[in-house]
């Protein structure tokens, strides 16, 4: 689960379908070797827009620009999140790969989404879609860089962050580990954070670039340790409930470390 942009407001369903949820500049294999995770669930998905291409429009068509940054989350096969804990409202989704690219098709009751996504490193890479809606016909291509974040390999920054105890430990014992940090400039200090069931952590430091390492206990980052592995229902507000975000549910996955990030 991730955050957007500190509106924290839901957007209107043109714009959020008008969303992109991928792409790639032409597919195939590049030759950084970088390749594609099997599964996107778990993982977060950051697109900045570089390239906006209008392919049809109406006078009430609203497109994004370039600069514009989106986030997502795929949290199970039929669940996405956007900005603020906001159910993303496809009525189906499917994600396939090929060597470094992949394909993300997105199906919704207003239009389809169809994206690829070309990986020219581990965590990131350029992206190219065609996003369709239904009702006006109007149809608009955006292209652009992202990055990912989640999944085993970056949530654990390659080491075990679950809080003590090896590996086999942490199977047995069912057990992750779940960090939280603020990249929002404007709340008002400091941040509170609370995980039903775990408690609440506060912080006034925040990352405006970069992000605290998943586990780890530098300052600023929110980290609770050692928990069960689950779904868990967050929510953060600033000083004073000025800007507040979800609540809404995050995964702590078994053995590993749910990196949340608070825009």
């Amino acid at each position: 689960m991730d955050f957007t942009k500190p509106s924290f407001m839901v957007m209107p369903l043109l714009s959020l379908f008008m969303l992109t949820l991928a792409g790639c500049g032409g597919g195939g294999d590049s030759d950084s070797g970088a390749r594609a995770p099997d599964s996107i669930i778990g993982y977060t998905l950051v697109q900045t827009i570089q390239e906006t291409n209008v392919l049809s429009s109406t006078a009430t068509s609203q497109f994004l620009q370039p600069g514009d940054t989106l986030t997502y989350r795929f949290i199970d096969s039929t669940t996405i999140q956007g900005e603020g804990f906001n159910v993303v409202p496809t009525t189906g989704w499917s994600y396939s790969t090929s060597g470094s690219s992949a394909t993300v098709n997105l199906r919704y009751q207003a239009g389809d989404v169809e994206d690829e996504l070309n990986f020219t490193s581990e965590l990131g890479g350029t992206f190219s879609g065609i996003h369709e809606l239904f009702s006006t016909g109007a149809r608009v291509n955006y292209k652009g860089t992202f990055r990912i974040s989640g999944g085993s390999s970056s949530d654990t920054g390659g080491s075990d962050n679950t809080g003590g105890g090896s590996s086999s430990a942490c199977e047995t014992n069912n057990t992750g580990s779940f960090t939280v940090y603020v990249s929002a400039s404007n709340p008002n200090p400091p941040v509170t954070v609370t995980v039903a069931g775990l408690g609440t952590r506060s912080t006034s430091q925040y990352f405006p670039s970069g992000s605290p390492t998943c586990g780890s206990s530098v300052s600023g980052a929110m980290t609770f340790s050692n928990v069960a592995a689950g779904s868990y229902s967050v929510s953060a507000s600033d000083n004073g409930g000025g800007v507040t975000w979800g609540p809404g549910v995050s995964t702590i996955p078994k053995c590993g470390c749910r990196l949340l990030e608070l825009q």
